[in-house]
């Protein structure tokens, strides 16, 4: 897997700033970094997979803090897939998605809910005796990076979209730069507003083709039980 140190020498060599005295700074490069993984987790979040303990009694469960069964942190979580609970049953009853407020019931029900804000809950309909253990599956953010040699937890085959967009942010910077003090002819701002132009439409064209790649189709877990990515979600 790819770390935020050679990731940073891929832009580098795909900007041609290899120069003993580089443009960019690697302060700078490491912000784009960070700046596109959060883009890439609009488009493609990271899967996770927790095991929560129950507290007697308690139905709502907070998602993001939590270390998931990777050991990554769970943050920035944006849908719930897959809600099992009593983990170790076999199978483990899995609860369908129901608001709170729908009149069939909630309480009691093998049903669960989210609530979004303030903060991204669970809500479950059992009413816990503080024995279960039940396991979520949640779609979230990807982890930023904060050393050279953290990892990139996306998919290798994905690492292009990263580089283009962080390609991008790159030439918006030197063609802002540029702008505010062009040269007498403003040959160097017309050819970084052409490279602009083509760095946005290989994003996009990249990004949209990518997308279409992206198979709504089920995946396993741990639990033995295929998921199919349309069901159980936020919607």
């Amino acid at each position: 897997m790819t770390n935020r140190g050679e990731l940073r020498t891929m832009v580098r060599m795909r900007l041609g700033d290899i120069a003993e005295a580089p443009i960019l700074t690697d302060t700078q490069l490491n912000q784009w970094i960070n700046d596109s993984i959060r883009e890439y987790s609009v488009h493609f979040p990271r899967q996770a997979e927790l095991k929560v303990a129950c507290s007697a009694g308690e139905r709502e469960y907070t998602l993001d803090g939590r270390t998931d069964e990777s050991g990554e942190m769970v943050l920035g979580t944006r849908a719930v897939w897959r809600v099992a609970y009593l983990i170790g049953e076999n199978p483990p009853q899995i609860l369908l998605r129901r608001s709170e407020l729908d009149g069939r019931g909630f309480s009691g029900e093998l049903v669960y809910d989210v609530q979004q804000s303030p903060q991204f809950t669970l809500i479950l309909g059992p009413l816990p005796r503080g024995t279960e253990t039940i396991g979520v599956i949640v779609l979230c953010d990807h982890p930023l990076l904060d050393q050279d040699a953290d990892v990139l937890s996306l998919p290798e085959h994905h690492l292009e979209l990263v580089i283009l967009f962080i390609r991008l942010l790159a030439l918006q910077e030197l063609a802002a730069s540029e702008a505010c003090d062009p040269s007498s002819t403003g040959v160097i701002l017309t050819g970084l507003t052409t490279m602009l132009s083509h760095a946005k439409d290989d994003y996009t064209t990249t990004l949209a083709m990518y997308q279409k790649r992206s198979s709504p189709g089920g995946f396993m877990t741990s639990w033995g039980s295929e998921i199919d990515v349309g069901e159980g979600s936020e919607g």
